[in-house]
């Protein structure tokens, strides 16, 4: 018998009751909000659970008081901290409610799914009987040909690579492809799987791995596959319901909807079909959209799309597989004189290729792509940062609608998500900024000067140059971007410049993947000199070299080294 077949025997023993809890994590993306809150009353009005909920920003969510909601604090992720600690929030999470006396296990829900029909505890209970794990198997994606075999390939490739290179695959005959969006799990079985993540993510604080991301559901996938021992319960369809690799949704047999996005999180209509089922249920619910039925993306001919790279290869060839699909756009990637094989990788995608013969930086490279073309419509792309047609098509719009705009999606480091538009610099930001790694102003001291009026100027609001687009003629008005910075504040310039002038900064409804800090296969510690060179050039430009000198000697006198 596989190990992922535990169908009843005779003899068994009489089934438990468990007692069960429900969590939810509700961070990043501003949308998860709305669409945890549908989560958090399905659990309430479908169940009898205590419902434990982890939130990053608890005054986005308005909930009257229950005696079986739990809320908790969640803190938001250190940016600057590498991706894979990131995790740990979620892992810290689960093993503080494994904590909790006379708790036997724990229903974990993303933030997307509903539960549509009452479900008690002998329902909740009952996948866990012979099991420690009980997790529903992805069997394709909708409007692609992927079978279990292509889930295997991307399993060895990737979630087996990254966890255990030395390890084999399983055979196809035992290998299931799971969903992490809903699972059950006993606390003592949970236990040693969040020791092991916590020691994997020291060991390996990065998680990605040729250029992709590794989620919590790669770590599952390989812990269910590789654990000696470990006995899963494979959940049927309707306990993860997801119109993404279900043809029948919505069916009326459905226990809890998924709407999942992958990566790009809740649209804007998420919550709303979330709160239609979770009220309804699906048997009268109305036919739901899917990509197969949206209307083709139209092709966009006047894009070119900007790629700078320097030792880009590990990322660059996802970015432009995502580039090279945007109908109708063309692609020039500039090589900083890269020693990597980022040159011939984009030459053998399609796009063309600029070889410079030293590394000129960032803003100079720009400049001499949009100069040797004429395309109307801008794309300015990192070689770590993915963009989805539909996403450029969305971008694209909102530019026809306003040609004086610069916009850019939100963008997604691992599970944080950074606003595409930013809000402008003051003294004391840029002061903050340039001493955020030396001990002059303690981390509950900067948090209150974050807080005063005028932090932020806000009058000069600026879009992140990872996936900045504009047309050709707002680049121009403001001078293409300033070749004073190497790398990095040169869009922060780009796009104070333009607010000034009148150019709207608008954020475009959607969220793209982007491995922060892996476009240029560099040293962190350099990576954070040249951003402290860049922001040091900024104050000195915008506010002066004795307020620049005076904050570099105050900064010195507390032991920075700048």
């Amino acid at each position: 018998m596989s190990r992922h077949s535990l169908e009843a025997k005779g003899g068994e023993p009489p089934r438990q009751t468990l007692n069960l809890i429900a969590c939810i994590l509700i961070q990043g993306n501003p949308a998860y909000s709305s669409s945890g809150k549908e989560t958090i009353l399905s659990v309430l009005q479908h169940t009898d659970l205590d419902l434990h909920a982890f939130i990053d920003r608890a005054e986005r969510i308005t909930l009257p008081p229950h005696k079986r909601l739990h809320l908790h604090a969640l803190p938001s992720p250190d940016p600057s901290a590498a991706d894979g600690m990131r995790f740990l929030v979620k892992c810290e999470a689960l093993r503080q409610l494994s904590t909790l006396p006379d708790v036997d296990g724990i229903l974990m829900l993303d933030a997307d799914t509903v539960i549509v029909k009452s479900l008690s505890l002998a329902d909740l209970s009952a996948p866990l009987h012979q099991a420690d794990w009980a997790i529903s198997e992805q069997t394709g994606i909708r409007g692609t040909e992927m079978t279990r075999q292509d889930f295997l390939e991307h399993y060895t490739h990737v979630s087996l690579a990254y966890c255990d290179p030395t390890a084999s695959p399983p055979d196809l005959a035992d290998f299931r492809y799971v969903n992490t969006g809903v699972f059950l799990v006993r606390i003592a079985a949970l236990l040693p799987f969040l020791d092991w993540t916590e020691n994997i993510l020291h060991q390996k604080p990065s998680l990605s791995i040729d250029g992709k991301l590794i989620g919590d559901q790669d770590l599952i996938q390989y812990w269910i596959h590789h654990h000696p021992g470990l006995r899963f319960q494979l959940l049927d369809a309707s306990w993860n319901h997801c119109p993404l690799w279900h043809h029948d949704f919505p069916t009326a047999h459905a226990r809890i909807v998924h709407l999942s996005n992958f990566l790009l999180g809740p649209t804007m209509d998420t919550s709303s079909w979330l709160r239609a089922f979770r009220q309804q249920g699906t048997s009268n619910a109305l036919p739901f959209p899917t990509e197969e039925d949206a209307p083709p993306i139209p092709p966009w001919p006047g894009l070119l799309i900007v790629i700078v790279t320097y030792r880009s290869a590990t990322t660059l060839e996802t970015t432009l597989n995502d580039a090279m699909n945007i109908p109708g756009a063309s692609v020039v990637v500039v090589d900083n004189h890269s020693d990597d094989e980022s040159a011939a990788l984009a030459m053998k995608a399609g796009a063309t290729v600029i070889s410079l013969k030293k590394n000129v930086g960032f803003a100079k490279a720009v400049n001499r792509a949009v100069t040797e073309t004429s395309s109307q419509d801008l794309l300015l792309l990192n070689p770590d940062c993915q963009m989805p047609a539909a996403v450029a098509s969305q971008a694209l719009t909102l530019l026809q609608e306003n040609p004086k705009a610069c916009c850019s999606p939100d963008l997604n480091h691992g599970g944080l998500i950074i606003p595409g538009v930013q809000q402008g610099y003051s003294r004391r930001k840029i002061g903050i900024e340039i001493g955020e790694d030396t001990p002059v102003v303690p981390s509950r001291l900067q948090n209150l000067i974050q807080k005063t009026p005028g932090y932020h100027r806000k009058k000069c609001p600026w879009i992140l140059g990872t996936a900045l687009f504009c047309k050709r003629e707002t680049f121009a008005a403001a001078g293409g971007l300033d070749e004073h910075y190497f790398l990095y504040m040169e869009d922060v310039v780009f796009g104070e410049t333009l607010s000034r002038k009148g150019h709207p900064m608008l954020r475009v409804p959607a969220c793209v993947t982007h491995i922060q800090q892996s476009g240029s296969n560099i040293p962190h510690a350099q990576r954070r000199q040249l951003l402290r060179e860049a922001r040091i050039q900024y104050a000195r430009i915008h506010y002066g070299n004795f307020f620049t000198q005076s904050l570099l000697y105050v900064l010195r006198k507390r032991g920075a080294s700048l």
